[in-house]
């Protein structure tokens, strides 16, 4: 574990580099996936769908984007930072990400549905009719 004080002042390291590499080489990109910030992601799975969920606190859904290209998911996320004039201090981070996923052919891409609710993307993979489990329940006599 890295004391406090020693995390802000690697904290503010990282900064003065970004800042250092953005004004010298403005080409850089130096987006959160590039600098290892994808968000934490679960993956779910049930006999009818499969279930991925982000953690992206603070970003606006509608500047979030799911695009499914042949049997690739992607999500993306494009934020504008606005500079405060009074900010002394910051230590929000709110980033960009590019998130890929392959999807299995037995998902229906006609079924896949996204919901945002208190920082957590979820998005719905209906697997195909012929895919789901049959459960049937057998009753002892």
């Amino acid at each position: 574990m890295i004391p406090s004080n020693q995390f802000r002042k690697e904290s503010n390291s990282l900064e003065f580099f970004q800042s250092f590499v953005k004004d010298f080489f403005p080409g850089i990109n130096l987006s959160s996936s590039s600098m290892g910030g994808s968000p934490r992601t679960n993956i779910l799975e049930s006999d009818d769908q499969f279930v991925i969920q982000l953690e992206i606190p603070g970003i606006k859904k509608e500047s979030v984007s799911i695009e499914l290209e042949g049997n690739e998911l992607s999500i993306t996320s494009k934020s504008e930072t606005k500079e405060e004039k009074n900010l002394l201090r910051r230590e929000f981070r709110i980033r960009d990400f590019d998130q890929k996923f392959r999807i299995p052919s037995k998902v229906d891409p006609n079924k896949i549905q996204a919901s945002f609710k208190e920082g957590i993307l979820e998005i719905q993979l209906v697997k195909k009719e012929e895919e789901q489990k049959k459960h049937k329940k057998i009753e002892v006599l």
